[in-house]
C-alpha cells in the first residue's frame, strides 16, 4: 500500500505538474494605445511635399495570429483600389526573433511608393511604417506608434 502511495505521488509530480509551454510570441501581446499619423505627399513641379491629413488614436489588443504572425489593429481604415479593399489598418505581420516586423508581399503591395516596415523597439512600443500609393502623382504616408498599456 505505501508503495501504490508513493508511486502514485510520484506520477502526479512527474506528469501533473508541468507548465505549459509558453509561445515565444507572447510577451509582444497585450492591450497597447495607438496612435497613427496620416499625410499625403503629393508632386507639384516635380517637388514633393507632404500635406498633414489626420491623427488617429485606437487601443486594441495585439494578439497571436497563427505559428509566426501577430495580428495588429491599429484603426478603422480600409484602402480601397477601385472597389476592393486592399487591406485594412489591421496587419498580419511575421514577428521575427529579433522584433523586427515582415510584411509579405503577397499581402502587402510593395515597390514604387508602397513600403511596409516595422519592428517592436522595446516589448512596450511597436513602430509601424507604411506608405501606399492609391494612384499616380501622389501616395499616401502612415506613421504608427503603439505603446503598452498598463
Amino acid at each position: 500500500m505505501k508503495r501504490l502511495l508513493l508511486l502514485s505521488t510520484l506520477l502526479v509530480v512527474l506528469f501533473g505538474c508541468k507548465k505549459p509551454v509558453e509561445d515565444w510570441r507572447t510577451p509582444y501581446t497585450g492591450m497597447f494605445d495607438f496612435t497613427c499619423y496620416w499625410s499625403q505627399m503629393v508632386s507639384t513641379s516635380n517637388v514633393w511635399e507632404e500635406r498633414w491629413q489626420d491623427t488617429t488614436y485606437c487601443s486594441s489588443v495585439v494578439e497571436l495570429f497563427d505559428p509566426n504572425r501577430l495580428k495588429i489593429k491599429f484603426g478603422e481604415r480600409a484602402f480601397m483600389n477601385g472597389n476592393d479593399t486592399v487591406f485594412t489598418m489591421t496587419v498580419t505581420p511575421i514577428l521575427e526573433n529579433d522584433g523586427t516586423l515582415t510584411f509579405p508581399r503577397e499581402e502587402y503591395p510593395s515597390g514604387g511608393h508602397n513600403m511596409f516596415e516595422g519592428r517592436f523597439l522595446s516589448l512596450d512600443t511597436i513602430k509601424i511604417d507604411f506608405t501606399y500609393s492609391l494612384g499616380i502623382g501622389g501616395y499616401d504616408k502612415y506613421q504608427v506608434v503603439g505603446i503598452r498599456k498598463q
